[in-house]
């Protein structure tokens, strides 16, 4: 067989087809013109106010006066026509796609083809002029205010009255345009000032509240006793001893025994005023022969001119009762006390425990009663 001829050259490639061109875009449409604006209704005339009611009598309290009935409102105006919208444009023709090149056989690739233009926008359309606005509606006119009506005459006091029956309430109107605002008118003459009417008749008195509390007892009511179970020794001869009472008998809040240096010896009041002071001292001397006792009474410390009484104590052992009775005044707060001294350093003041053979109770060393009496 022969030889096999050489292969043929590969052919050209064609040459790619053109991009169609975009078509422009439609024109917009203009928009619509805005309708106008309706006019306001008009405003109703306001009702004149209801005649004031004559004042009643004070005391039972007249009804009030009837309240004036509301004037109605005018209509509300129809709203406006709300204007047509602007019609919309059409949109532009698509342009027309280009036509597609045929393929050409394989070969070596060919350039690129140009680029295609692109199509010019299309024009925007005028937008639509805005209607005019409506004018407004001249306003209502107001109503003229009612004159007041004349004061009357004050009435007399007494029991207050029931509250008269509240006026009937006037219809409300449709609302409306507000009217153009009246003239105020002059104000009215003050009428004259009338008599004053005559009291009226007392009130019920009421009822009696409780009893309060019972009160603190009186200052005639302040009382004290108090007595001493213990032997009293004297410091010395010649020495200033003080009185104790160690024991209350009885006693209310205005007198009391205050300690001081821990030995019951003050007697103290409460209340400013005189009492009568009623003490007593059982005196023992254990030294033979005679012995002077001098007993006095101290207000706040310091001595209480012409308190002082004096005593002879004789024999060996020898028990003696001492008593008598003082008045003096004090302010509140105030404290007495009472002082005794003997030239015999063995002086005392005893007590006597209860006996038997009859039974008999204690004998107190020292005894003291404050009565207030003014």
């Amino acid at each position: 067989p022969g030889t096999a001829g050489a292969p043929g050259a590969q052919g050209i490639p064609g040459d790619p087809g053109i991009q169609g061109v975009v078509g422009p875009a439609g024109p917009q449409g203009d928009p619509g013109i805005q309708g106008l604006q309706g006019d306001p209704g008009i405003q109703g005339l306001t009702g004149a106010p209801g005649t004031a009611g004559a004042p009643g009598i004070q005391g039972l309290q007249g009804d009030p006066g009837i309240q004036g009935i509301q004037g109605p409102i005018g209509p509300q105006g129809d709203p406006g026509t709300t204007g047509l919208q602007g019609i919309q444009g059409d949109p532009g023709t698509q342009g027309i796609q280009g036509i597609q090149g045929v393929v050409g056989p394989a070969g070596p690739q060919g350039d690129p083809g140009i680029q295609g233009s692109q199509g010019d926008p299309g024009i925007q359309g005028i937008q639509g002029l805005q209607g005019p606005i409506g004018p407004k509606g001249d306003p209502g006119i107001q109503g003229v205010v009612g004159p007041a009506g004349p004061q009357g005459d004050p009435g007399t006091t007494g029991l207050q009255g029931d509250p008269g029956l509240p006026g009937i309430q006037g219809i409300q109107g449709d609302p409306g345009t507000q009217g153009i605002q009246g003239i105020q008118g002059d104000p009215g003459i003050q009428g004259p000032v009338g008599p004053q009417g005559d009291p009226g008749t007392q009130g019920i008195q009421g009822v009696a509240g409780p009893t309060g509390p019972k009160g603190d007892p009186g200052g005639l009511a302040a009382f004290g006793s108090y007595f001493d179970t213990s032997d009293q020794p004297s410091g010395g001869a010649s020495v200033q001893n003080t009185m104790e009472f160690n024991s209350t008998d009885t006693a209310t809040a205005g007198v009391s025994m205050v300690s001081f240096g821990g030995l019951p010896t003050r007697l103290t009041f409460a209340d400013a005023g005189t009492y009568q002071l009623d003490f007593s001292a059982q005196v023992v001397k254990t030294s033979g022969g005679t012995d002077q006792i001098d007993i006095w009474l101290a207000k706040e410390g310091v001595n209480i001119p012409n308190t002082n009484a004096r005593m002879l104590v004789t024999a060996n052992p020898s028990d003696l009762v001492i008593s008598w009775t003082q008045f003096i005044t004090v302010t509140a707060g105030q404290y007495i006390e009472v002082y005794w001294s003997s030239l015999d350093g063995t002086m005392a003041l005893a007590s006597t425990p209860a006996q038997i053979t009859p039974t008999r109770p204690l004998t107190p060393s020292t005894r003291i009663t404050a009565t207030r009496v003014s």
